[in-house]
């Protein structure tokens, strides 16, 4: 079999298409235009469970193939029948290894029987019909959503206005935006107390209760558009090109960001939500190459040296320390020692552990220190205190639990990386007020994030973590 596409479609590098088998189709009861949209879905799960229809699914692929360059394709060893051929035009992001629907096609083919005369003549489909879609541009006016609130009340996109938005499409029965979800509660962990920002989950169950059920198992916290299933006519066909199901879209209601997965995202929100160092957050850097020497406070000032650290959630790098040497008083001897410094494992976004100081004590200061030659010397965290006594405390709030709604208190929150590259470095933080002690807690929860998510290695390199009493 040989066909071609049109010439509006060669412009983009990803075309391909599938011939498969006739669909069988349903047989609609006479009261179909009457029945609710729960009632349609039931009757279509039915039908997609019966013997037909499994048998279908079977043996429903007879071929994929490439499109060539010039358009065309050839496709060898089609059998005799009816089928229905496919094609799917696609367009990719700078760095993005997701393809955006850009086109597509369809028509029915028959094959008819081969027979000495037919046997070694392609059967020439001609050209098939493609429609190209309007893709969703950068810079572009987000379009319009409303649909339910999970009161029942109406929710729009542009409620948000003035704000940035992470729109993340996502159903129950998705299983690639489920994994989605997981990881946007270390995005809202890292940005959702900003005032700047906000995530809006845009439902698409084909019922209010799959969404409820869906919402609790998965303890999300963030604001939901609700609407009725994929081919609800009130969601623009737009948002429905990119399998990243990810939208970023800027206060005045334009589009940012697309074609990303969770830790792209993270990465666009790091640069644009960047604040102001608190004025309790005192930063040192040195420069690669530059660096002098450093030590330690004292032993006997650091409460540190003799507390429990414990990890509470993320997976350490095969070849970091363990915690113990974030209080062994010895700080990295270089400016690449991994064995010298706890770090978290590749791709991590998140990660937490918790000093125990085994009773209440008064705190005056918090250190941290960190070196890397590159994205692993700044440091990006936040970090909480605790006495233990609160109602309903939580001693290990694991990703995508609010520490602040579990009796911890949020002391600071620090990001050294600086506005422009070179990053690398010998880092040290200093958490104090001038006049006063932090206060008097049992406990320190370290809420730790990737410096960049450009790559895999955006993890810091900490080498040592202080506790001081207050100054006399």
């Amino acid at each position: 079999m040989t066909g071609h596409v049109p010439p509006n479609t060669l412009a983009f590098n990803f075309r391909d298409g599938q011939i498969y088998r006739k669909q069988p189709t349903m047989p609609l009861p006479p009261d179909w235009a009457t029945l609710s949209d729960e009632q349609k879905h039931k009757l279509q799960q039915a039908f997609w469970n019966t013997p037909q229809y499994r048998e279908w699914q079977r043996t429903a692929n007879v071929a994929q193939f490439q499109i060539g360059r010039d358009g065309t394709f050839h496709v060898d060893d089609v059998p005799p029948g009816e089928f229905q051929l496919t094609v799917q035009i696609g367009a990719s992001s700078p760095g993005s290894y997701f393809i955006e629907t850009a086109g597509w096609g369809s028509m029915p083919v028959t094959v008819p029987p081969i027979d000495a005369a037919t046997a070694s003549v392609p059967l020439d489909v001609g050209q098939v019909p493609v429609t190209m879609e309007k893709r969703l541009g950068i810079g572009e006016l987000a379009p319009e959503i409303e649909g339910d609130a999970l009161d029942g009340s109406s929710a729009r996109l542009s409620d948000h206005r003035g704000k940035y938005v992470l729109l993340a499409l996502w159903a129950s029965d998705r299983q690639d935006s489920l994994q989605t979800l997981n990881q946007l509660h270390a995005v809202y962990d890292r940005f959702g107390d900003d005032s700047r920002f906000v995530i809006d989950g845009l439902n698409l169950d084909s019922s209010r209760d799959a969404a409820k059920k869906a919402l609790a198992d998965l303890h999300i916290p963030w604001p939901q558009i609700l609407l009725h299933g994929w081919d609800d006519r009130r969601l623009p066909r737009q948002y429905t090109l990119s399998p990243a199901l990810l939208f970023l879209i800027g206060p005045d209601g334009r589009l940012v960001a697309k074609n990303t997965d969770a830790p792209g995202m993270f990465g666009f929100l790091s640069q644009v939500l960047r604040k102001t160092p608190e004025a309790i957050v005192h930063i040192d850097r040195q420069l690669p190459g530059a660096e002098e020497s450093w030590d330690t406070s004292s032993s006997s000032d650091n409460l540190a040296r003799n507390a429990i650290f414990t990890l509470v959630d993320g997976q350490p790098h095969n070849e970091s320390a363990s915690l113990q040497c974030l209080h062994d008083g010895r700080l990295a001897t270089s400016q690449d020692a991994p064995s010298q410094n706890f770090f978290f494992a590749m791709g991590t976004l998140e990660g937490r552990f918790r000093i125990d100081l085994e009773s209440v004590i008064p705190i005056g200061q918090v250190n941290t220190y960190s070196w890397h030659k590159l994205d692993r010397g700044p440091q990006v965290y936040k970090l909480y205190a605790a006495t233990g006594e609160a109602v309903g405390f939580n001693l290990s709030p694991k990703t995508g639990t609010d520490p602040a709604a579990c009796g911890w208190k949020l002391i600071a929150t620090v990001d050294t990386r600086p506005a422009s590259k070179p990053v690398g470095g010998r880092y040290t933080v200093q958490i104090s007020n001038k006049d006063a002690p932090l206060g008097n807690y049992r406990y320190l929860l370290f809420e730790t994030y990737a410096t960049e998510t450009a790559d895999m290695w955006g993890h810091t390199f900490y080498s040592e973590v202080e506790v001081l009493r207050p100054r006399p």
